[in-house]
This record gives C-alpha cells, structure tokens and sequence, in this order.
C-alpha cells in the first residue's frame, strides 16, 4: 500500500511508516541476535577485553532500553549499591547480556511494567541483577531454559514471540568472561 501511495490521508500514512520501521528493527535485531548467538556458540565471537567502568556501562544499556520501551509505558528503575567499579571485561558482550535480560523481563511482564535492575559489589565481584514481575518460570523448567532454542511452556501457550536464543546467550557470554583468566575486577576506582 505504501508503495502504491493508496492511503486516504496523511496521517495513516505516517503510522504506517512507524509500523515499518519498528518491525524492520524488530527483524534486524532477531537477525543480528541469531548472528550473535552462532558466533558466541562457535567461539568466533572473541571477547574484545578493556578495561569498563561497569557502572558507566550498565547506566548507557539501562538509558538506550528505557528509550526504547517508554513508549509501550514500561519503566525500568535502576538501584546502584556499586559505584564506580572497573572489571576487565569485552563491553559489547556484557551489554548485549544485559540488553538481552531485560528484553525478556518486558516481553514477560505485560501486568507489570515496571523491571528492576540492581548492581553491587564487592572487592571480589560486581553483581547486576534484573528482576521482573512477570510469569515466571516453573521449577521444572528453570534448569533448561538457558539451552538454545528452549522457551517456556507457558510463554508458547501464551503465544509470546520469542526464539530462545536469549538466556541462552547470557548464558554463553557469563560463562565465557568468567572462565576466562582476564575477567577481573579491579580496584575500585580504577584499573590496576
């Protein structure tokens, strides 16, 4: 219709231009996760180590997803017991882990929209929490859905969209940066 320019007004018009655009993103984003998500599973995806101010990095993922879900009325609150802490860590991994727990957390919580992302840490480690309000998994489900491709039986019979590739690349990238020799925090307030 759009390229037949058969649309009664302008407006309509416009919308349609929106609804394009946001699913071309919606498609880019599945393709680039199945990319991503071979490439963490071959081991072609080598981790890009640097020094990241983890704080810095999960207030950015935070801010970009907020903008991105506001309009859908969804609010992501972001708790910081951490400060500023720097691990040695490839930056685009941990922001992908990140970007991908909290797309689950608001494709999952259509009751509750808000999603909560707590970090601390300690001399030892930094955590990064992301809790929702939303299905859940059921126990007998919890140990395999970060297999590739494996989706909740009450997320299928809800017919929430999905591929189950996500937790599954979370699950690669934190396995990975920990079993890797220069994932390590630093001293607090800087790298050593």
């Amino acid at each position: 219709m759009l390229a037949q320019d058969r649309f009664p007004s302008d407006d309509i018009r416009r919308q349609s231009y929106d609804v394009l655009v946001r699913d071309t993103d919606r498609l880019r984003r599945l393709v680039e996760g199945l990319l991503d998500f071979r490439r963490f599973e071959q081991g072609a995806s080598a981790f890009h180590f640097q020094t990241v101010d983890v704080e810095a990095l999960v207030r950015g993922v935070v801010a970009d997803f907020q903008a991105r879900v506001a309009a859908d009325g969804y609010r992501i609150e972001l708790t910081d017991g951490a400060g500023a802490v720097h691990v040695r860590t490839g930056r685009d991994a941990l922001s992908r882990a990140l970007w991908n727990l909290l797309e689950n957390a608001v494709k999952y919580s259509p009751q509750c929209r808000t999603v909560w992302v707590e970090m601390e840490s300690d001399p030892s480690r930094v955590s990064i929490a992301v809790r929702d309000r939303g299905l859940g998994i059921p126990l007998g489900e919890q140990k395999e859905i970060f297999n590739a491709f494996v989706r909740g039986s009450e997320s299928k019979a809800l017919r929430i969209k999905g591929t189950g590739i996500g937790l599954a690349m979370v699950r690669d990238i934190v396995g990975n940066s920990r079993h890797d020799n220069r994932w390590r925090a630093c001293q607090r307030g800087g790298a050593s």
